[in-house]
């Protein structure tokens, strides 16, 4: 399904907790109601979290959205929203990233993945060409101090993986 106008019209839903994707799809008047990828986060935002909603709980969500323009030849339009419920205000919480990002998200078939619960392990989103896995992520991470770091002999490996295959992934760590 293509929309006009540089929609997809499919946005990818991830529960971390059940490890499950989902794929859901939306109307040319959703967007155009809600342009680019701050109005689609602000949307799925507003449906999805209260007032009540811990920001640092399973029920926030974070969304990463990209515009109509992305994958296109238009100089800055290179761009993905990230969204979420912010744990320091309580309120709106929003990025704006560039480089490839955007882009590639668009080109694997989705104008933005939605991201919520939590993950039981250490876990990465894999996407490529419209495939998604939840994939375990023990041998990239380690427990140092309470917090997930990454392993220092993992890094050429995930470099590797990142500049050569152009796959992008999300690391969920407990």
């Amino acid at each position: 399904m293509v929309l006009k106008g540089g929609y997809w019209g499919k946005i990818l839903w991830v529960d971390l907790s059940s490890e499950e994707t989902s794929v859901a799809t939306f109307d040319e008047g959703l967007a155009r109601k809600y342009l680019g990828g701050v109005g689609l986060a602000t949307r799925i935002i507003y449906e999805r979290v209260t007032k009540n909603t811990n920001p640092l709980g399973p029920g926030n969500v974070l969304v990463f959205a990209t515009g109509p323009y992305q994958a296109a030849n238009i100089a800055s339009s290179g761009r993905c929203s990230v969204a979420a419920k912010s744990p320091l205000t309580g309120y709106w919480g929003e990025s704006n990233a560039g480089g490839h990002i955007g882009p590639e998200l668009k080109r694997a078939g989705f104008d933005a993945i939605v991201i919520t619960g939590r993950a039981k392990r250490p876990v990465y989103l894999w996407v490529n060409d419209g495939r998604v896995e939840i994939r375990d992520s023990s041998c990239y991470c380690h427990r140092e101090e309470s917090s997930w770091v990454v392993c220092c002999h993992c890094l050429p490996h995930c470099f590797h993986r990142i500049q050569l295959r152009r796959r992008y992934s999300v690391n969920a760590c407990p």
